[in-house]
């Protein structure tokens, strides 16, 4: 039971915190002769630890179910994840500029002026007639204001 808690901590999956325990007895029956009595229990924890870590930077390196998600996509003509991620970005980002137009017009222009259509800071404070100074004042402000609202959304969707 050892070898399986300590695989699931880190795949977070039955079946292969399954295989994984299982490599992990073999490993220990191999290595029987060799271990301490009195530490077997911990040596197998750490084994089940160091498998289920490697197992799952294979697994990192082809994702096979992105695979299966892009060519059921392809198949009936579905955005792939990729495609829905932008999506729900796309739409969080109008969501939060739309927010922002609301409270404070002169900090939604600014944030879209500058990180949105990347014009400088300069032209967009001569524009409005301010000086960079206060305009940083304002985009000071604005970053405050957003993240106050938004930052736990975000990091709920997986932005942050």
């Amino acid at each position: 039971m050892t070898a399986y808690s300590a695989a699931m901590q880190v795949v977070h999956n039955e079946a292969d915190a399954d295989d994984i325990a299982q490599e992990t007895m073999v490993k220990l029956y191999l290595n029987i002769d060799a271990l301490d009595e009195d530490r077997v229990e911990g040596w197998v924890r750490v084994a089940a630890k160091n498998l289920g870590i490697d197992y799952q930077r294979k697994t990192q390196r082809f994702d096979w179910n992105e695979l299966d998600e892009d060519l059921r996509a392809e198949e009936m003509e579905l955005p792939t994840l990729a495609e829905e991620e932008k999506q729900e970005r796309n739409h969080f980002f109008q969501e939060v500029m739309d927010a922002l137009k609301d409270h404070d017009e002169s900090g939604y222009y600014i944030t879209r002026e500058i990180k949105v259509h990347e014009r400088s800071e300069k032209e967009v404070a001569s524009e409005m007639g301010i000086t960079i100074g206060n305009l940083r004042v304002k985009m000071t402000r604005t970053k405050k204001w957003l993240c106050q609202h938004f930052a736990d959304k975000a990091r709920e969707r997986g932005f942050l």
